[in-house]
């Protein structure tokens, strides 16, 4: 009987947490500006249900842009037809993992530009409340 090596595990278990097997809604960041408060903030109003995977394994990966330095928690596996809806501060709500419906949703926020990645693209993203 052929055994996996502990490597050999460890890759399989990191490709099958990034497979394309979770659902979320996705509300793409469309910033305005706040009459009251001039802070901008998302006037986007549309949500989608969407396929995409989740790597957990991810956890504090540093991002930095122009904005600053961020601590990015999952990386994020999208559809290709996703690449020019997926911009920074788009958020992302984690209702099913693998089938089964999370009992208290993942709410994500996006913190990187999308990157080609392996059958789709991959962005990174923070928990936020």
């Amino acid at each position: 009987m052929l055994a996996f090596t502990s490597g050999e595990l460890a890759e399989m278990q990191r490709t099958q947490e990034s497979a394309m097997q979770h659902r979320a809604t996705f509300t793409p960041w469309s910033p305005t500006q706040d009459a009251d408060s001039g802070q901008m903030v998302n006037s986007a109003a549309v949500e989608e249900t969407i396929i995409l995977g989740v790597d957990y394994s991810a956890k504090g990966q540093l991002i930095e842009d122009t904005e600053g330095t961020f601590v990015a928690h999952y990386r994020l596996r999208l559809p290709h037809d996703m690449a020019a809806r997926a911009k920074a501060l788009s958020r992302y709500t984690v209702t099913t993992a693998y089938g089964a419906t999370a009992t208290r949703p993942l709410v994500l926020e996006q913190v990187s530009e999308p990157a080609p990645g392996p059958s789709g693209i991959v962005v990174w993203a923070r928990n936020v409340p």
